[in-house]
């Protein structure tokens, strides 16, 4: 069976691409905050039905998290999937899930050390601004983790 990937799929297509970043970190359980860089690849992997995400952040100088992610497309449940991979060594329990909601892709993923949610928002092609936060009460309230902005690297 010959299947094409759906308009939803290809949606998420944007996030190809080498990217560099600009970020602010919030003090948190993770990080002493302050300001950081990044360097994001991101490429459409399996005939079209996944976007595959390589993330490095550098935090003072030195290696930060590094993050794997996985975007895809549940048809059925009709809801964006992330599968999300760092170097603080958590194995995702389940993947984040979110829709977009305009030009912002809005996901949230949940643990038992709380919940993330991950907004995404594409200005163009060319940029995009990410904010993550964390919830320790069941999503009642959020803190910052991270704000970021990802510029489209130049061809080399």
């Amino acid at each position: 069976m010959n299947r094409e990937p759906l308009p939803e799929h290809l949606r998420l297509h944007a996030f190809s691409g080498d990217w560099t970043g600009e970020e602010q970190l919030a003090a948190s359980h993770w990080s002493s905050g302050g300001p950081a860089t990044a360097r994001v690849s991101a490429r459409v992997e399996l005939g079209g039905w996944y976007v595959e995400q390589h993330y490095e952040e550098t935090l003072n100088g030195a290696p930060g998290i590094q993050v794997h992610a996985v975007f895809g497309w549940d048809e059925e449940k009709g809801q964006v999937l992330l599968y999300w991979f760092d170097s603080y060594g958590f194995a995702p329990q389940t993947p984040g899930v979110g829709q977009w909601q305009g030009d912002t892709l809005v996901l949230v993923r949940t643990s038992s050390r709380g919940m993330a949610r991950h907004s995404y928002r594409f200005e163009s092609s060319d940029l995009y601004h990410l904010v993550l936060e964390n919830s320790f009460d069941g999503g009642q309230s959020w803190q910052p983790v991270m704000s970021g902005s990802y510029r489209r690297a130049a061809a080399a």
